[in-house]
C-alpha cells in the first residue's frame, strides 16, 4: 500500500506498527506495561512490567524518554511515554536530585495531573536499576558517530545499545547492524544503556507502516543534532539519519515553526525514521 499525503498533517498508512518493549527478565512488581513513545536521542522506551501511568490520578512510573527542550533544572521538564512531567523548585527528590533525571532513567513519579493530562511533580523517586537484565526487539534508528564494528554504538529509538567483543550473534554479524535492520537484543542495563550480550538479527522488519505528511516542527530534541538530529511534530517524533534526503534545504534548515513535508518508516509508536524531508512554504499545499 502506497502512503498518501494529507494537508494539515501526517497520516499512516497502516495501523499494525512494531513496538519496541525491552522487558526487564525477573521482574516481580505489579503495573501496566505502556508503549513506547520514542522522543529522545532517539527515541523509544525501555519498558517493563513495572512501567505504571495512573491516567487519572498523579503517579506515573517507568524510564524517562527525553528531556523537554528548553527547560533544565531546577524546572526541568521530561517525558515518561507519552506523560509530561514537570519539576518545580518545590520538588521533592528520593534517591537523587534533579541532576539525576537522564535519559533511561527510572523514576516515580509522585504530582497533581494538569489539565493538559501532564503530571506536575511533587515528589520524584529515582530508581536504582543497575545491571538489569533486559529482552526485546525493534528497528535501528541510528548509529553513534564515531563507533564501528566490534564495539558499535546503534539506538532502537530513544535506547542506546553497546555491542562489544563478547557480544554473540546469530543469524548475522556486526556488519549487519544498519539503519532500518529489526533486530532481537538481550543484555544488561547500566544508566539507561543497554550492552548486549546476544544479537539476533531479524530477516524481514513487517508490520513498519510507511507514513507521509505535512507539518510544522514543534520542537528539537534535546541531545540530538546533524545529521541525526530529532525533531517533534505534535506527538510524533521525526528521525533523521545520514541518508535523509532533503529538498528545498538541508538539516541545517531544521527549526521551529518550520513547515516541511515528511516521508518515513513508523519504526516504533509515535515515532518515525525519515526518509525525505521536503521544506515548505507557508501556502504550499
Amino acid at each position: 500500500m502506497q502512503a498518501r499525503s494529507l494537508r494539515g498533517g501526517i497520516t499512516i498508512v497502516s495501523a499494525t506498527v512494531g513496538v519496541l518493549a525491552l522487558a526487564a527478565c525477573g521482574s516481580d512488581r505489579g503495573g501496566t506495561s505502556t508503549a513506547p513513545t520514542a522522543v529522545g536521542p532517539s527515541s523509544g522506551a525501555i519498558v517493563t512490567a513495572r512501567d505504571h501511568d495512573d491516567s487519572h490520578g498523579g503517579e506515573v512510573e517507568g524510564a524517562v524518554t527525553s528531556l523537554v527542550s528548553g527547560t533544565s533544572c531546577p524546572t526541568l521538564g521530561f517525558m515518561i511515554g507519552t506523560t509530561k512531567v514537570s519539576v518545580t523548585m518545590a520538588t521533592i527528590f528520593e534517591e537523587g536530585t534533579c541532576a539525576s533525571i537522564v535519559l533511561g532513567a527510572r523514576v516515580e513519579v509522585e504530582g497533581t495531573r494538569q489539565a493538559d493530562n501532564s503530571i506536575l511533580a511533587s515528589k520524584i523517586e529515582v530508581e536504582e536499576n543497575e545491571g538489569e537484565e533486559r529482552e526485546g526487539e525493534g528497528v535501528i534508528t541510528s548509529l553513534k558517530a564515531g563507533t564501528a564494528c566490534p564495539t558499535l554504538t546503534f539506538f532502537i529509538g530513544s535506547i542506546q545499545v553497546n555491542v562489544t567483543t563478547a557480544t554473540m550473534f546469530e543469524h548475522g554479524t556486526c556488519a549487519d547492524l544498519t539503519v532500518g535492520r529489526r533486530v532481537h537484543v538481550k543484555g544488561n542495563t547500566v544508566g539507561g544503556v543497554v550492552t548486549a550480550t546476544r544479537i539476533e538479527i531479524q530477516n524481514e522488519s513487517p508490520g513498519h507502516p510507511e507514513i507521509e505528511g505535512d507539518a510544522r516542527i514543534s520542537s528539537l530534541v534535546a541531545g540530538t543534532s546533524c545529521p541525526t538530529l530529532q525533531f517533534k511534530v505534535e506527538q510524533w517524533t521525526v528521525t533523521l539519519q545520514a541518508s535523509t534526503e532533503f529538498v528545498n534545504g538541508t538539516c541545517a534548515n531544521i527549526a521551529v515553526g518550520k513547515k516541511v513535508g515528511v516521508k518515513g518508516t513508523v519504526t516504533s509508536d509515535h515515532l518515525v525514521l525519515a526518509t525525505k524531508i521536503v521544506f515548505k512554504n507557508d501556502d504550499d499545499d
